[in-house]
């Protein structure tokens, strides 16, 4: 049985490490280009889903709301990173897209992703990174389950965890 205190200590390494990926990102953004954490975000986001996305789909993958991305994607369009197309399937909405997949910005958006993961990584043996990639899998898996969209079910969590139903 996990204890309390088990879960507080989860919950406060989680933050460090996202706290120390998210500082490490915005002085990266406050230097070079002028984009900003949001933006590297879509960037790579949209570059991993390699097809055009709608930006519910987007908010979805960046783990915000779609009004968070409205900002971003406007200064990305003016920038030439992105364009949005009419939707195929929907002619009310609209799809974006990487206006061009290979740009050198972005490849140094990845390049610059990959090495603050590898830095975050660095004190891992190569089985505990394997290991790390696993779990954060696992968990990413639940947390986009059926359960876990249920409002009944996030309800009952917020009573505790006792009154889950199984």
């Amino acid at each position: 049985m996990v204890q309390m205190t088990d879960y507080l200590k989860l919950s406060h390494n989680w933050r460090t490490i996202t706290s120390g990926i998210n500082r490490c990102r915005e002085q990266l953004s406050a230097r070079e280009h002028k984009l900003t954490l949001v933006d590297r975000m879509i960037l790579i986001e949209m570059s991993d889903a390699n097809r055009a996305i709608s930006k519910r789909q987007l908010a979805h993958r960046c783990c915000c709301e779609q009004q968070s991305l409205t900002r971003s994607l406007s200064r990305l369009a003016k920038l030439g990173l992105i364009t949005k197309i009419q939707d195929p399937d929907d002619r009310r909405s609209q799809l974006l897209s990487l206006s061009d997949p290979k740009a050198p910005l972005l490849k140094e958006q990845i390049a610059v992703n990959q090495q603050l993961w590898l830095r975050f990584l660095d004190p891992l043996t190569e089985e505990e990174r394997e290991l790390f990639s696993q779990l954060c899998s696992k968990i990413a898996t639940g947390l986009d389950s059926a359960e876990m969209a249920d409002p009944d079910k996030i309800e009952a969590l917020s009573r505790g965890p006792e009154t889950m139903k199984k």
